[in-house]
């Protein structure tokens, strides 16, 4: 029995800037791309977005736990 493996590339955008990884090293660079077009697409968040959203919503819980 044989199996075959195929490589696919999968483009991942960052759902709030819209920047996305281009190459093997994991940079975020900012690009052009139809989303209609695309099928291999997968969203995410980019390390500064993603810090952003971390702070929010841990300053969300805090303030939700102070309520208490």
């Amino acid at each position: 029995m044989e199996i075959r493996t195929q490589k696919i590339k999968i483009k991942v955008v960052c759902c709030v800037c819209r920047r996305m990884i281009l190459n093997e090293k994991g940079e975020w660079v900012n690009g052009t791309f139809d989303e209609k077009k695309e099928d291999n697409l997968s969203h995410g968040y980019c390390p500064e977005c993603g810090e952003k959203v971390r702070e929010t919503y841990r300053l969300f819980a805090e303030t939700m736990s102070d309520r208490k």
